[in-house]
């Protein structure tokens, strides 16, 4: 499971062209408050899905960042037990 995040937007409707299909994607629950903000996020399990989010341009520009990798921080636990 990735996390996404997009700074500076608390609500954001992503497309990306990947080939001849359209994908969409919702980065939602941003807030902004008194202690600060906090940007839209989007997760996902689709690899799939992971990998169109990180080849698109925004993520290369850095308009998307990854937040949290489950997967890898599974990946590392497990291997510190062997």
């Amino acid at each position: 499971m990735k996390t996404y995040i997009s700074p500076g937007l608390l609500d954001w409707h992503f497309r990306v062209c990947v080939g001849k299909a359209t994908v969409n994607v919702h980065f939602s629950g941003g807030h902004l408050g008194p202690n600060g903000m906090k940007p839209a996020s989007f997760s996902t399990d689709q690899a799939a899905l992971q990998k169109i989010i990180e080849e698109s341009p925004q993520f290369r520009r850095g308009r998307i960042l990854i937040h949290k990798d489950i997967t890898f921080e599974k990946r590392k636990s497990c291997s510190s037990l062997e």
